[in-house]
Formats: structure tokens, sequence, C-alpha cells
């Protein structure tokens, strides 16, 4: 008799530990948003996250915010940043002056004047001391002068690049008062920006294209490589924040939309993110194709 019942007592429990064990993982809580993409959202000079469709993940507490990148994001509090996970809990308490650049697993900042590399976790690590920033260098902008010529007052399109035109548009009968600008700059290798009557346009030389036909209020390339200075020139802009009125938008190196004008203000973030405000003091982040997070 007990040689019966001890091998269904065994196959007994054993059942209970198994049904305990699986009722315990399907009822364990479900971390939320473990996957959800979230991204900075301003409002009102404070920053929180939020996820794609809008719903707010972190609440707004931080007086700014950077991009998630490996599970972690750079905050600042005061005048000083430090480090976040997903779900908003501190990881390194704000004492940075600044975080210069932040990768997989560490970060580049800057303390008291000196600058170092650290952990997630806010420690001092040398090994990362010999990582190079760039590969190679960008491309220069051209020189406006090449193809301009000073005249009198005026800047006009040189005889060399007028003949070349004419021979794209040969019914249009140029002459020098049609490439006639008060101002050129530098903008990128294939292009550069003129000035005419307070507006603002791209001539794009390369391939001898011409003037393209969209003029602006103001354009303002963005230079923002952070590649050492070179000793004559200036490294190119691949893309420009443009105006036209009060709204401004982002334009390619050859003159075509990225982003309409429609933002009151553009600021370049990281990668091909761009921080824009929305409407009066909401900011949250657009890419480059147009997808929004805000």
């Amino acid at each position: 008799m007990h040689g019966y019942i001890y091998p269904m007592l065994r196959i007994f429990v054993l059942f209970t530990l198994v049904s305990f064990t699986a009722c315990k993982s399907t009822q364990a809580p479900r971390q939320e948003h473990d996957t959800t993409i979230i991204y900075p959202i301003g409002k009102n000079g404070i920053w929180g996250y939020a996820a794609e469709n809008g719903e707010l993940i972190i609440d707004y507490q931080f007086d700014d915010a950077g991009c998630f990148n490996n599970n972690w994001a750079t905050v600042r509090i005061g005048d000083k940043y430090g480090f976040i996970d997903r779900r908003g809990a501190i990881m390194v308490k704000p004492k940075f002056d600044n975080v210069l650049t932040k990768r997989k697993d560490h970060a580049f900042v800057e303390k008291n004047g000196k600058t170092f590399w650290v952990t997630k976790e806010g420690k001092k690590n040398k090994k990362y001391d010999r990582i190079i920033f760039h590969c190679g260098e960008p491309r220069m902008a051209s020189n406006p002068f090449d193809y301009i010529s000073k005249v009198d007052n005026y800047l006009c399109l040189n005889d060399e690049e007028l003949s070349h035109q004419k021979r794209l548009d040969p019914t249009a009968n140029f002459t020098s008062k049609d490439f006639t600008f008060s101002n050129v700059e530098a903008f990128s290798h294939g292009s550069f920006l003129v000035k005419k009557e307070n507006k603002t346009g791209v001539f794009i030389h390369f391939n001898h294209v011409g003037l393209h036909p969209n003029w602006y209020d103001e354009i303002i390339p963005d230079f923002k490589s952070k590649s050492t200075p070179p000793t004559e020139g200036l490294y190119e802009a691949t893309t420009a924040k443009v105006r036209l009125g009060s709204k401004w938008g982002l334009i390619s190196s050859f003159g075509h939309f990225i982003l309409e004008p429609e933002f009151l203000s553009i600021q370049y973030a990281s990668g091909n993110f761009y921080l824009v405000e929305y409407k009066t003091n909401h900011w949250g982040y657009i890419n480059t194709s147009n997808k929004r997070y805000f």
C-alpha cells in the first residue's frame, strides 16, 4: 500500500510545482514600453519622453533631454548633465558640465574644464581614449568667387559660367543682369548661396544646373562638422535651415526641400534627426524622412 502511495504523492507534488510555475510565468507583471521607441518631447521649456504615437512615457521633468541609445539617454537638470534609463530613473546623477558625444556604452564628457570618457554608469575609463571621432575628412565648400566676378558694386556670374547657362537654355536669352547679386556665401562643394533683393537663393554650379527656383527670407547652412577646421576654406554643409516668413524648414545643398517650412524653429540634433518647435514652447523631433515624434 505504502509503495503505491509514494509514487502517486511524487506525481501530485510534481504536477503542483509545474502548475504553480506555469501560473507564475503567465501572471508575471509585464514591463511596459520595453521595446517602445521613445523620443524627447518638450513643453514650456521642460522635457520628457513620448512614444511615436504621442503617448507620454516619461513625464516632463528635465531641463534638456537627448535621444536614447542602447536604452540610456543624456538629460540636463539645472546646468549639469547625467544619464537616465528607459524608465526615467537616474543612472548617473547630473554632475557633468557637458556631454560632448555619446556612444553605445560610453560617453565623452566635460567637467571642471577637463574632458574624459566615462561608462554609462559614470565611471572613468581610459580604454576609450584612443577612439577616433571621424573617418576621413568631409569635402570642402566651393569658393563662390571661382564662379562670380565683381563688376563695379555688383557681383555677377563670370563669363565662363554664364556661357554654360546659355548653352543649357539657349531660348532664355540670358544676360549678366539675370545673374547679378548683392552678396554670395559658401555652402557646399556643388553650390553656393546668392542674395538678391533681400532674398536668398541657391546657385548650383555642379553640372552647371544654375539658380534653384526657390528663394527664401533666410538660409543658414548647417556647418555641423566637428572635424579640425581646415587652414584655408570651409568644410561643406549638406543641409541648410530656411525661413519663409516666420516658418522654418530644411533644404539639401542642391536646394531641394527636405522639410517644408512649417516650424517656429529648427536645429540639428544628431544623425538624421532635427529638433523642431512645432508650436509655441512645444518641441519634438523629426527625421529627414519627415517622420515625427511629437
